[in-house]
Formats: structure tokens, C-alpha cells, sequence
């Protein structure tokens, strides 16, 4: 943890090779895996420290309960010799087992996860080794465990965590290179032979004008109907997410939360806060960023957004940590993590004070469920009881002389 501080600190004065920790691990099985193994394998990484996460990845529902079971049966033989503790609570706050309909969708939930280590026990190993694309170090088959492969015969040991092997590898020579370029011309010869090269470019100044004003004459009949099919693209993208807040707000919200995609829940996300007033740029949270999914712009102001959607993982304080480490940097005035599950009481503790707000799935549904929609905020028609009480007030009484309506008139008097 302190090494991992001190290069926060530093980075950008001086070169790093990237922020690693805590270890985690992911293990993708199915029915043809051991449960006692992967079992093992998951409890094997999280003793690492109590925050490291251990997650499995499943097509198969019976393999997934029985791996449940075997970690709990492990955990109490450990518990013998006094050393269930910090896998324990590893698993308790930060293990998962999830289930997915496919090995595509499998390979989907993987690469959003990019963890550091990845196991694949399954009967097509070689398949998900053509198709996996996020992680720090890829262990393929039942012999190569975490515990085996990455001291004894694996690659190098430094990998990225926390999500970063979406945009990085781990450590290698590459890390401490920078490349420099140079340009000398050694003779006079040397300078006419580059000239010719820049009398041709005229040739290509009078072609790059050609096109131009061929783009041009193009341009002014093609570009109406790009700006309109842009304006259409833009209205139904926009009804979408508004009938995902619809979805969210009118159905069960853990149901309708759980059955969102990665990028659907951005998009939930990301229109709950246009109803807040803000302005709001999908970064996708694909690049070298730190995670942040979503740019928020309200009063001149800015915040970042990060979305943890899958309910069986809950964010631990990492995750937080790291956001408020990329809203230092880029000057941003708040940052929101956002999930369908829920925080660990370290991620509530390190946010307390700080101007960083956390939202779990409750707190989504009623932040959507405070702004009202155009037809909920129109003036209330006049109710058929209140017709009736106008239509009762007493009229004018009539005159006991001559039976007239009395005139009712401000009286004067002289002075």
C-alpha cells in the first residue's frame, strides 16, 4: 500500500510502471471443472489481504453452487488453525459467483471485469483463449493456478489491477524505454534530392484544392440529411434511456437493475442525471482514465462518474480511492460511483467528508424517482368538486320592492 501511494504521488513528475493492488482473482469454469479446485484457487488469492477480490465466473448453476459450498467448507477447515480470517472477510465483502447464459456472454462480463488474474477451467480453454481480450495474466487449464503458475513457471508477477488491464499489460522492459527520433541531412546533395519532393507538393496543394471544392459542392446537399439523420439518431437514443428510467421507476428495481447490460446501466446512469440538470458526456470508461464512465457539467462545474453494475460485487474502497485520485488530477469539483449492489462500510468510511457520493441501487431508483416528467409537472385541471362549488356561491339577493337583482355600490359621503 505505501508503494502503491508513494507512485500515486509522484506520478507525472517521474515515470511508474503502473498502480497495482490488491490482487485479485477470477476464475472462468463450467461443468467439466473441479469444484474442490476452483474453490481453492479462489481462496488462494484472497489471502492475500481482505480486500482482495474472488470472483467466479459460471455457466453452469449446479458447478456454481457446489464452488459456494466447497468455499465455505474450506474456510472452516482453515478456521482449525486460526487462519480463516482474512479470506474470509476477502470473500464475504469482495467474492462473488456469477452466472451468465453463454459463453459469449461469459467473455462480455470478463473483459468488463479485466481482472489480474484469470484462470479458465472449462472444456474450451482454447476458444476463450482466442476471444478473451481484458486481463493481466490469462492461466489456461486446471494445472496452471494462480498459486502455481505465477511463482513458479509464469510470466512476469507485477499485473494490472483494479480494472486497468483494459488499457494496459503488466510490467516489462517496454515500461522503462522511450523512443527518440532524430533527423540530419549530412550533404547539399542530400538537400536537392528532398527538393524535387517539395516542388511535387505544389501538384498535391492544386489536387487537395480540387477536392475541396468537390467536397463542397457535395457537401451542401449531403450535409442537410447528415444533420438530419444525426437529429433522428439522437431523438431515439434518447427515448431509449428514457424508457429505461421508466422501466426503473414502474417495475421491481433489483429486477429491472440485474437484467440491465453494462451499457444499458451507463446510459440509466447517465439520463437519471440529465433530469438532475446536468451536462452529461459517455466516455464508455474504455480508455486510460481511471475508470470514469461518465463527465458531468452543471454551473461551470465538473464531475466524474464511475458505474459498478454487477449486484454480487460490491465496491470496496479501492474503487473509491481511485476516483478521487482521477478528480484530483483533472480538476474536477465531484465525482459519484454508482452501483445496483452495494459499498463496503471502508468505501462509506473513506467518502465521509470528502466530495464524493456514493449511490447504490436504492438511491438510483429514487434519485430517478424525484424528478417529475413533463406530464406530471402540467397544472392540475380543475377537479368536478370544485366546478360545483363556484357554481354554488350564492348570487345577488333581489330587491323586497320590485323583485329586481340588488346592484351592489360603494357608498360616499360629503365632508
Amino acid at each position: 500500500a505505501f508503494v502503491a501511494e508513494a507512485k500515486r504521488q509522484l506520478f507525472g513528475r517521474v515515470g511508474i510502471d503502473l498502480l497495482a493492488g490488491p490482487s485479485e482473482i477470477t476464475v472462468l469454469a463450467d461443468e467439466t471443472a473441479d469444484p474442490e479446485l476452483v474453490a481453492a484457487d479462489l481462496l488462494g488469492q484472497a489471502e492475500h489481504g481482505p480486500t482482495s477480490p474472488a470472483i467466479l465466473v459460471t455457466t453452469d448453476e449446479a458447478l456454481a453452487l457446489k464452488v459456494v459450498k466447497e468455499i465455505d467448507r474450506q474456510l472452516d477447515e482453515l478456521a482449525l488453525l486460526g487462519a480463516d480470517q482474512v479470506p474470509r472477510r476477502a470473500w464475504t465483502d469482495y467474492g462473488a459467483a456469477i452466472l451468465v447464459n453463454s459463453a459469449e456472454d461469459a467473455v462480455r462480463v470478463l473483459d468488463g471485469l479485466a481482472p489480474e488474474h484469470l484462470e479458465v477451467q472449462t472444456g474450451r480453454d482454447d476458444w476463450y483463449h482466442d476471444h478473451l481480450r481484458n486481463y493481466g495474466s490469462l492461466f489456461l487449464g486446471a494445472r496452471a493456478t494462480v498459486a502455481f503458475s505465477d511463482k513458479a513457471i509464469g510470466t512476469n508477477h507485477t499485473l494490472p489491477t483494479a480494472q486497468a488491464a483494459r488499457y494496459t499489460g503488466g510490467l516489462s522492459v517496454a515500461k522503462f524505454l522511450k523512443t527518440l527520433t532524430y533527423q540530419k541531412i549530412d550533404s547539399d546533395h542530400g538537400v536537392q534530392t528532398v527538393a524535387p519532393v517539395t516542388q511535387l507538393g505544389q501538384v498535391g496543394a492544386m489536387a487537395t484544392q480540387t477536392l475541396w471544392k468537390t467536397f463542397a459542392f457535395v457537401g451542401q446537399y449531403l450535409l442537410p440529411l447528415i444533420c438530419l439523420a444525426g437529429a433522428g439518431m439522437s431523438a431515439w437514443r434518447r427515448g431509449e434511456r428514457r424508457a429505461l428510467v421508466q422501466n426503473v421507476t414502474q417495475n421491481d428495481a433489483a429486477g429491472a437493475l440485474d437484467g440491465m447490460s453494462w451499457q444499458q446501466f451507463e446510459h440509466l446512469v447517465g439520463e437519471a442525471f440529465r433530469m438532475q440538470g446536468y451536462a452529461v458526456a459517455e466516455t464508455g470508461g474504455g480508455g486510460a482514465d481511471g475508470g470514469v464512465d461518465l463527465v458531468l457539467t452543471r454551473d461551470g462545474e465538473k464531475s466524474l462518474v464511475q458505474c459498478k453494475q454487477w449486484r454480487a460485487y460490491k465496491v470496496g474502497v479501492d474503487v473509491v480511492r481511485q476516483l478521487y485520485g482521477v478528480m484530483a488530477a483533472k480538476g474536477a469539483a465531484g465525482g459519484f460511483v454508482v452501483t445496483s449492489g452495494r459499498f463496503t462500510d471502508e468505501a462509506k468510511h473513506f467518502a465521509e467528508g470528502r466530495n464524493v457520493k456514493l449511490i447504490d441501487g436504492p438511491k438510483l431508483v429514487a434519485l430517478m424517482g424525484r424528478v417529475q416528467t413533463p406530464a406530471q409537472r402540467a397544472e392540475p385541471t380543475p377537479t368536478r368538486s370544485a366546478t360545483r362549488a363556484r357554481a354554488a356561491e350564492p348570487s345577488a339577493p333581489d330587491c323586497p320592492a320590485c323583485q329586481k337583482p340588488m346592484v351592489k355600490r360603494l357608498a360616499s359621503t360629503n365632508t
